[in-house]
């Protein structure tokens, strides 16, 4: 398997939604077959991949255990 990485290339603060744009365009243009992108919360990612008729983006996440101190 084959992976087209679109960013972040470095540790410079970065809005999520370009790069889930980045994601969702790579696979309307048939650059990338399927795309996976992460941001904090997930939904700004998933609303900029949305925004391509061709393609759909989930939210999914996994709860973050608290830590009691």
């Amino acid at each position: 398997m084959e992976v087209l990485d679109v960013g972040a290339f470095n540790e410079n603060p970065s809005d999520y939604p370009d790069f889930a744009e980045a994601v969702g365009r790579a696979v309307v243009d048939k650059r990338a077959e399927r795309g996976s992108s992460c941001c904090g919360s997930g939904v700004g990612a998933s609303v900029a991949a949305n925004k391509f008729p061709e393609s759909a983006q989930a939210c999914a996440t996994t709860p973050i255990p608290r830590i009691k101190g």
